[in-house]
C-alpha cells in the first residue's frame, strides 16, 4: 500500500499489486483501536470519532471528503481480494493531514519542584517512512497554580525539544497542561495530574509515578491474509500433494530396487520407501526411508570442488585451499531462460564446538554470501572464497526475475576442507557394528564424531525419537510451561538496560547519551520492582577496545529505579559501543550512535539481558547433554 497525505485535507491510498480482484474497501478508526492498545488509545493525539467506512475504485481509495474534524493520528485498514481468491487486510497507523507532528511530553517529580519537557518529533514507520509535520510555533506549560511558562522552541531544529522547571509555593494537587501550537494554529493539549506528595497520577495503573511520559511516535503496521472458501475447498478436494507413482518391487541380490520418475513440473518431490526383509534366523526387519528432491527448470554446478560421496542425497565435496583458506569456485548455470540473472552463493561453516571444545572456532565461523551477476552471453562466473572450517555447507540459488517463490536452479552440498582418510573395520548398516579410526598415515585421533546415513535419503528407523522428544521437552518446554516454570518466574530477577539520547549539562560537563541499568522481578504480580545495586563494575567500551569513561557518574533518583550515567559519545555511524553491567547477570548491549538529518540516533545492534536462573551451562554440562542425546 502507498499513502498520499497532503495538507489540509488529502488522504488517499493505493494498492500497488497487480492482482486485485474488484474494489478496495477502507476503514478509518481511532489510534490504538485496532489492537486495543491502551498506550496508543491514551496518546494525546488519539481522538474519539465514529469509525469511517468507504469503498474505493479499483486499486485506489480517497477519504479526503470523509475525514474527522479533529486531526490527529488514526489507523487505516484497507482490505480486498486478489484474483487468486486471497482476502487481504493492511493496517497502517498514520497522521491525518493537518495533524501536528509527534508531540511527546515527559515529566519528573521532585516534591514541590516539577520538571516538564517536550519533544516535537517526526512520525516514523517501517522502510524509512517519515511523515510530514508542520513547524512548531510554540509550547506552553500551564503549571495549574496560576503560573505558566513558554518553552524554548529552536526554529533551526528539525525535532525541537526543551525542559522547564517550576516550584510550587504550597503542597497539593495540581493540573499541569501542555499546549502545542503549530504554524497552522492547530493545537495538541495534554493534561497531567500532579501531586507534590506523590508525583504524577498514572490513570492506567491507578498509581502515582515519579516519572511520566506520553506520546507515541512510531507508526505500526499489520497485515493478514486468508484464503477464500473457494481456495479452501480446492485445497481439500484437489489436495496439496499429488501421488505420482506407487508400486511394490522386489530387490535384486544386493538388496537394491530402482524406480524412474519423470517430473512434469518444478517443485519438491518426495520419495518414501518401506522395506521388509526376513533374516536367516527368521527375524523380520522393517525399514522406512525418505528422500527429498528439488526439481527446477535449470541447473547449476560448482567448479573447483571434487565430489567424493553423497550423504543423505547431498553431494559431499573435498577442497584443498591455500594456507590462508582461499580457493576459487566457478558457478556454471545451464538451462536458465533469462538472459540476465543473479546467482546467490552462500557458505556456512559447521561450528562443532560442543563435541570439539578444544578447537578455536572463532576464526573459522564467519558465513560468506556473494551475489554473482550474469549478463547476456555469460556461461560461468568465478568467485574467490575462503574455507577455514573443517566442514562447511555450500549452496547456490538462481531466482527468476519475476516474483516467484521457486528458484530457476539450485544446488547444495557439504564441503570437507582437505579431508584425511578413515579406516572402517566392519560393515555399515542397520544393526551392524564397525570400528572407525584415522588412516595410519594420519596418526591417532583423540575424538571422533561419526554419523552414518544412507547415501541417498534418510533412514527414519535410525532416529531415536524418544531421545529427541525428551531433549525438546527438558530443554525447551519444561522451563516455560507448568507450575515449576511459574514458580521460577515468581522469584526470578531480571536485569535491564536502557539507552537514550539526552543532552545534559552538569558541573560544566556535557553528555549526549544516557544509559540506565536496573533490576526487577520477572513477574511483578508477585513482587514489586526492587532497588538496583550501584553498578560499580559497569563498563562502556568502544569497538576498538577503548573504555569510555562516564561524564556524569552513576546515580539513582528518588523517582527513578534505574542507576543512570551520562556519556559523551562521538557521532560515528561506523563505530560500535558495548555496555556491560559486570554483574552476575552479565547483561550487555551493543549499539551505535550517529547523526541523521540533524538528529542524533541510537541503533541497537545486539543485546543480551540476563535473569537469575539462566546461567550458562559449563562446557562439561553441554557436552554431557550432547553425548546423552547422540
Amino acid at each position: 500500500m502507498e499513502y498520499t497525505i497532503t495538507y489540509p485535507n488529502t488522504l488517499e491510498g493505493r494498492y500497488t499489486g497487480a492482482d486485485l480482484d474488484g474494489d478496495l474497501s477502507v476503514r478509518i478508526m481511532r489510534f490504538g483501536n485496532y489492537h486495543q492498545d491502551d498506550n496508543r488509545l491514551e496518546s494525546p493525539q488519539s481522538y474519539e470519532f465514529e469509525e469511517i467506512e468507504l469503498s474505493g475504485m479499483g486499486t485506489l481509495w480517497d477519504a479526503s471528503s470523509n475525514l474527522p474534524s479533529q486531526r490527529g493520528v488514526v489507523e487505516v485498514v484497507t482490505s480486498g481480494t486478489t484474483i487468486e481468491g486471497l482476502e487481504f487486510e493492511f493496517m497502517q497507523q498514520l497522521p491525518l493531514p493537518g495533524s501536528l507532528g509527534c508531540a511527546r511530553t515527559e515529566g519528573s517529580s521532585e516534591g514541590k519542584h516539577v520538571n516538564m519537557g517536550y519533544n516535537y518529533r517526526t512520525f516514523e514507520a517501517d522502510d524509512g517512512v517519515r511523515y510530514y509535520k508542520p513547524d512548531l510555533q510554540s509550547v506552553e506549560f500551564d503549571w495549574g497554580d496560576g503560573d505558566s511558562k513558554d518553552a524554548w522552541v529552536d526554529p533551526a531544529s528539525e525535532d525541537p525539544s526543551s525542559w522547564e522547571g517550576h516550584d510550587y509555593a504550597d503542597d497539593g494537587e495540581y493540573t499541569i497542561r501542555t499546549t502545542y501550537v503549530d504554524e497552522n494554529a492547530n493545537e495538541v493539549v495534554e493534561e497531567f495530574q500532579y501531586s507534590t506528595y506523590e508525583g504524577f497520577w498514572n490513570e492506567r495503573d491507578e498509581s502515582y509515578d515519579g516519572w511520566i511520559g506520553n506520546g507515541e511516535c512510531w507508526m505500526e503496521r499489520d497485515d493478514s491474509a486468508m484464503p477464500t472458501p473457494e481456495i479452501i475447498d480446492n485445497f481439500i478436494t484437489g489436495g496439496p500433494v499429488e501421488v505420482v507413482k506407487e508400486i511394490i518391487l522386489e530387490s535384486d541380490g544386493d538388496g537394491k530396487v530402482s524406480l524412474t520418475i519423470t517430473p512434469q513440473l518444478p517443485g519438491v518431490y518426495v520419495s518414501i520407501v518401506q522395506s521388509k526383509i526376513t533374516l536367516p534366523n527368521s527375524e523380520v526387519m522393517i525399514g522406512l526411508g525418505v528422500n527429498f528432491v528439488a526439481v527446477t527448470d535449470g541447473s547449476v554446478s560448482i567448479g573447483g570442488l571434487t565430489e567424493i560421496a553423497t550423504f543423505a542425497g547431498l553431494p559431499v565435496y573435498s577442497v584443498n585451499p591455500d594456507s590462508s583458506g582461499l580457493t576459487t569456485l566457478t558457478i556454471n548455470p545451464s538451462g536458465i531462460s533469462e538472459s540476465e540473472f543473479t546467482a546467490s552463493l552462500g557458505i556456512a561453516p559447521m561450528v562443532m564446538d560442543v563435541p570439539f571444545p578444544d578447537i578455536d572456532w572463532a576464526d573459522m565461523s564467519e558465513e560468506q554470501e556473494y551475489e554473482l551477476e550474469f549478463q547476456s552471453g555469460d556461461t560461468s562466473r568465478t568467485q574467490e572464497v575462503r574455507f577455514k572450517a573443517p566442514i562447511s555447507l555450500i549452496g547456490v540459488a538462481i531466482m527468476p526475475e519475476e516474483e516467484s517463490m521457486w528458484p530457476s536452479a539450485v544446488t547444495a552440498g557439504i564441503v570437507l576442507n582437505n579431508p584425511a582418510q578413515l579406516d572402517l573395520l566392519g560393515t555399515l548398516g542397520p544393526g551392524q557394528t564397525t570400528n572407525i579410526a584415522l588412516n595410519d598415515d594420519d596418526g591417532e585421533a583423540s575424538r571422533i564424531l561419526a554419523i552414518a546415513a544412507p547415501s541417498v535419503g534418510f533412514d527414519l528407523t535410525s532416529l531415536d525419537f524418544a531421545s529427541l522428544t525428551s531433549l525438546i521437552y527438558e530443554q525447551g518446554l519444561r522451563p516455560e510451561v507448568g507450575w515449576i516454570a511459574e514458580e521460577t518466574k515468581s522469584t526470578q530477577i531480571c536485569e535491564r538496560i536502557d539507552i537514550w539520547h539526552e543532552d545534559r549539562y552538569e558541573e560544566d560537563k556535557h553528555s549526549n547519551v544516557r544509559i540506565g541499568i536496573y533490576q526487577e522481578h520477572h513477574n511483578s504480580e508477585y513482587y514489586p520492582s526492587q532497588a538496583t545495586p550501584y553498578p560499580s563494575n559497569a563498563v562502556l567500551e568502544h569497538g576498538n577496545g577503548t573504555v569510555i569513561d562516564t561524564v556524569h557518574d552513576w546515580r539513582t533518583e528518588d523517582w527513578d529505579r534505574r542507576s543512570v550515567a551520562g556519556f559523551d559519545i562521538e557521532l560515528d555511524s561506523e563505530a560500535t559501543y558495548t555496555i556491560s553491567t559486570g554483574t552476575a547477570y552479565s547483561s550487555e548491549v551493543t549499539f551505535r550512535v550517529y547523526e541523521e538529518e540533524g538528529e542524533l540516533r541510537i541503533d541497537w545492534m545486539d543485546e543480551n539481558m540476563g535473569c537469575s536462573g539462566q546461567e550458562d551451562m559449563t562446557e562439561e554440562e553441554i557436552f554431557d547433554m550432547f553425548d546423552d542425546f547422540i
